[in-house]
């Protein structure tokens, strides 16, 4: 939750087709917002090729999304998934904000798959 821009608590409404430089959007319903500005929908993109630490999402899933700007975009990665529980996330978003860094330890996208 440290390293990621926005962290938010989310329903997949829609995913667009890929572009040609292989990246996707999806829309989300902003739930609960744990990291950054609340806002009631985002979007994010994202790889969907497992290859490049893509990400896929089902219409109507909830998901916890930890995302990272980019050149004013906001972009997620199969390296940013949630790799805890959902009630740690809780946890440190209703932490106060010198408290909310979590400890992980590094991960890469192959560790990430296994």
């Amino acid at each position: 939750m440290a390293d990621a821009e926005l962290v938010f608590i989310g329903r997949v409404e829609r995913t667009a087709a890929p572009g040609v430089d292989g990246m996707t959007k999806t829309r989300f319903v902003a739930l609960r917002t744990l990291k950054g500005e609340h806002q009631d929908s985002r979007t994010i993109e994202h790889h969907t090729v497992s290859a490049t630490c893509g990400m896929t999402y089902e219409a109507d899933q909830y998901v916890i999304v930890l995302a990272g700007a980019e050149g004013g975009r906001l972009s997620t990665s199969l390296c940013q998934q949630p790799m805890f529980d959902w009630s740690d996330y809780l946890k440190a978003g209703d932490a106060p904000p010198q408290q909310t860094a979590m400890a992980t330890s590094p991960i890469n996208c192959a560790t990430a798959r296994a």
